[in-house]
């Protein structure tokens, strides 16, 4: 079960919060090491195939194309281009991912879902593929809160939801939370608590003001759980999640 959505004013709960999203747990990273440590020579394609025959990675791990691995010598946003590969760059990366496949493949789900949800706004989304991105721990906070593309789509849609208040004070406010949210998430955070916080704030109103049945789903569930995982996204193209993962300490 995900940790419950604390407070945005308890920051005792936040801090509880922020110890478990945003930080994979890589609970077979000792057991992939240890068999690095048996092939020390492999290139980074030999060894992740190793895993799979070796049962540490299931077959999927090769056999899904949708899955690619961006290579930061020779960079590509879509899993077809140059620079693109099926396996991770390096064998440190490889240790990375393979420590945590379970989630990176959750992680995956969950970044299409977003992805889905965020078509019914803009038809321009028909999200297919995952591309993964590792980025240093130093830049992970600024790399996490890249979505505002979430933002920027959702913003217009919030416009259909006025007919929801039929005058009601209630309505009214809980619109007016959801824009106010949107608007703080736009400044840069000085923390990822201070990130996490507004996130769960902005979270919270969207699906209050959705008590419509026929209204889409909110975007912001599949995003909350996304970084529970512990991984986000940084954007979408036309047809790929771009996701990323803090390098390993």
């Amino acid at each position: 079960m995900p940790p419950p959505f604390p407070s945005r004013d308890d920051s005792a709960a936040l801090a509880a919060y922020e110890r478990g999203a945003l930080r994979p747990a890589r609970p077979n990273e000792a057991r992939v090491r240890a068999f690095l440590a048996e092939r020390p020579a492999s290139t980074p394609a030999d060894f992740w195939e190793a895993l799979v025959s070796g049962g540490i990675l299931p077959e999927r791990a090769l056999a899904d194309d949708r899955r690619s691995f961006d290579d930061p010598d020779n960079r590509s946003d879509h899993p077809a281009g140059i620079g693109a590969t099926a396996w991770p760059s390096s064998l440190e990366t490889s240790v990375l991912f393979a420590s945590d496949f379970a989630m990176v493949e959750r992680a995956e789900e969950l970044a299409l879902e977003v992805a889905r949800r965020l078509s019914a706004w803009s038809p321009a989304y028909r999200v297919r593929y995952v591309q993964w991105r590792v980025v240093g721990r130093d830049t992970w906070v600024a790399s996490v809160w890249r979505v505002q593309p979430f933002f920027a789509l959702l913003r217009p849609a919030m416009e259909s939801y006025s007919a929801l208040s039929n005058g009601s004070t209630e309505g009214d406010e809980r619109r007016d939370d959801f824009h106010l949210a949107i608007d703080r998430l736009r400044d840069p955070p000085e923390t990822t608590t201070w990130a996490l916080a507004n996130l769960c704030w902005a979270h919270r109103a969207a699906r209050a003001i959705q008590c419509d049945p026929s209204l889409p789903p909110s975007p912001f569930d599949p995003l909350v759980a996304l970084w529970q995982t512990g991984y986000t996204a940084r954007g979408f193209t036309e047809d790929t999640a771009l996701l990323v993962a803090p390098s390993l300490p």
